[in-house]
């Protein structure tokens, strides 16, 4: 690691009560292989809180602020892997009543460059309420065990018997998770999107069935995106790069008429070159703009 000048300012006390920090470092520079370097500069941290005095508590109230004017990854390797961030900002800030956490994060950036391509400005806004800490902490030890077997960390359902039984003291206590907002640039236009998922009613019937309170999740989400992205995005060219030019202006126009067929069923709205949806998912039902996938109306 190379650095320029960190400096830092900590004030708490020794065992409980609120706590203070202040850091800045006007560059640093990591190595992270041989060719692959991560580059930031004028770093600014604020960092404030509380310590509670409850034995064992790893989860504290408080709020962190960072700054940065630039990050970068450098890679000669792969430089489609590289990227260039400009004015990045970072918040987090976190509340405890009791045993539930508040949390509250807003990321983003003045510029985002990969490769050729500039997606600024861009933001990504996320929270999560009600969240049970003695559960989160279940969930975590349990996951962290079962690292033991990185075969077994990566089968869904192995994941799901180890962490069954907190997750579902998670959900019995109806948090709610939210993508407050998601925004960036594309060279055919602005795309945000934002989302909320909580538990819906309880059934008392689905205590104690992981997959059946799983099932009472409910999803809202909306999505506005350029329609050239859209179709960029349904555009598999990359899958057939010897295909005839006279196929691919088919497959495009098979593409074009999918969608059309999706806003006269009225699941997307067109407008100013934009598609915007709305989608609900409830008891295993999902709904575009207020109309159930699938149906006639």
């Amino acid at each position: 690691m190379e650095s320029q000048g960190i400096t830092a300012e900590v004030s708490l006390h020794r065992e409980t009560g609120p706590y203070r920090l202040l850091a800045r470092a006007p560059g640093l520079s990591f190595s992270l292989g041989e060719n692959r370097r991560l580059t930031m500069t004028e770093l600014r941290m604020q960092a404030r809180g509380e310590r509670l005095p409850q034995e064992g508590s790893e989860i504290q109230p408080g709020e962190v602020h960072i700054a940065l004017d630039t990050l970068s990854l450098s890679d000669e390797s792969s430089p489609e892997r590289a990227f260039d961030l400009g004015k990045l900002h970072y918040q987090v800030d976190l509340a405890v009543t009791g045993d539930f956490l508040d949390l509250n994060a807003r990321i983003g950036a003045q510029t985002l460059r990969t490769g050729d391509q500039e997606h600024g400005p861009a933001d990504y806004d996320f929270s999560a309420s009600h969240l049970n800490i003695p559960a989160l902490l279940q969930i975590r030890e349990r996951y962290r065990a079962l690292q033991d077997d990185p075969q077994m960390a990566t089968q869904p359902f192995a994941v799901l018997g180890a962490v069954g039984e907190p997750l579902q003291q998670l959900l019995q206590q109806q948090p709610v998770f939210k993508v407050d907002r998601l925004a960036f640039q594309t060279a055919d236009g602005q795309t945000q999107a934002s989302a909320r998922l909580a538990m819906g009613a309880l059934d008392p019937a689905a205590s104690g069935n992981l997959l059946a309170m799983l099932g009472r999740l409910e999803l809202q989400a909306e999505l506005k995106l350029p329609e050239a992205l859209a179709l960029s995005l349904a555009d598999r060219r990359g899958a057939f790069p010897e295909e005839d030019a006279g196929v691919a202006r088919m497959r495009m126009l098979a593409q074009r008429t999918q969608l059309q067929r999706l806003v006269d069923q009225g699941y997307l709205v067109r407008e100013d070159g934009l598609l915007h949806t709305r989608v609900e998912m409830r008891q295993g039902a999902i709904m575009l703009n207020g109309k159930p996938l699938g149906g006639n109306s």
